[in-house]
């Protein structure tokens, strides 16, 4: 048989690993949460200089960046997607 005082570490204790679990698991999920739009930009930046590469003389200077913010847009679209199993 556990004394009086026993039991109330016991609780204490119970209690700061709950406290504890819920922090890290608030953390984690402020952590988890995806920027969407620094994807983008990582994915675009990324790709532009495939672009570039590319890219015809006919083409206009712009042509290479629409299509890596295309590109990325199109990679985004699908990231977002539910998995299916």
């Amino acid at each position: 048989m556990m004394t009086q005082i026993e039991m109330e570490v016991a609780r204490s204790t119970v209690r700061k690993n709950k406290a504890v679990a819920e922090y890290y698991e608030s953390q984690n999920a402020i952590y988890n949460c995806i920027d969407w739009e620094q994807r983008r930009y990582d994915i675009a930046k990324d790709v532009y200089p495939i672009a570039c590469h590319d890219m015809n003389p006919s083409e206009s200077k712009e042509a290479p960046a629409k299509a890596a913010v295309e590109l990325a847009d199109i990679l985004i679209a699908e990231l977002k997607k539910e998995p299916t199993k």
